[in-house]
């Protein structure tokens, strides 16, 4: 596992250096992975050999599937949490999760990463293409079905995100910048309006997909606690 781990590491670092379409990547992993099987049936150095190579590859294509981020900050202009007409495109759609408020209250809250296409104020209407964080709260419908890709339309307020200035404190602003995260939303889940189209790749939706029912298998089979 060390070997295989360093391996890793090694085409995160050639990533960035040796780009090629994703593709040539996959083809070699799998060429690579069959004929370190095939070639295991007579010696063990030489698969293991290639068996790391594989893991090279990986790590390269590991570094040229990730989106590039999002470093436009013109929407923190309209972050003054006044209520905007957002339109855009999820990215990592997130999950409902059970919430109590102060006063007792049960509801929903979802927290989802957009890409936004558009925003609409009173007076404007401007295309704006930012990364924030959107929660959306509900009462009546924690079923929403939001899905990696799917365009919608909200009415949202944005405020930028900021750090508790304690000694140690958690740095929830560098966090958010380092996955291009600029502004974060709050809206009403019944704001929400699903727009035709879809915006993305099968590849990303298939891996957010099976990520996703993992983690639903995984708090299926265990108490919340263990399961985190």
């Amino acid at each position: 596992m060390l070997y295989s781990a360093a391996a890793f590491a090694l085409g995160i670092v050639i990533g960035p250096y040796a780009w090629r379409p994703a593709t040539w990547w996959i083809v070699a992993a799998i060429l690579f992975a069959a004929a370190g099987l095939y070639l295991g049936k007579f010696r063990v150095w030489l698969p293991r050999t290639i068996a790391l190579l594989t893991f090279v590859f990986l790590g390269i294509l590991n570094v040229q599937l990730r989106p590039p981020e999002i470093s436009d900050t013109t929407i923190l202009a309209y972050a003054d949490g006044r209520e905007l007409q957002l339109i855009g495109h999820i990215i990592d759609p997130g999950k409902f999760q059970a919430d109590t408020t102060s006063s007792g209250n049960h509801g929903d809250q979802r927290l989802l990463v957009i890409e936004t296409e558009s925003l609409k104020d009173v007076e404007t209407l401007r295309r704006v293409q930012s990364r924030i964080r959107l929660n959306l709260y509900s009462k009546t419908n924690p079923a929403l079905s939001l899905d990696y890709g799917t365009r919608l339309r909200v009415a949202a307020k944005l405020h930028p995100p900021h750090n508790f200035r304690n000694p140690g404190a958690f740095d929830f602003e560098g966090y958010l910048h380092s996955k291009g995260i600029v502004a974060l939303a709050s809206a009403k889940a019944d704001s929400v309006e699903v727009l035709p189209g879809f915006f993305g790749n099968r590849m990303e939706w298939l891996r957010i997909r099976s990520r996703s029912s993992v983690l639903v298998h995984v708090h299926a089979l265990w108490p919340a606690r263990q399961a985190a």
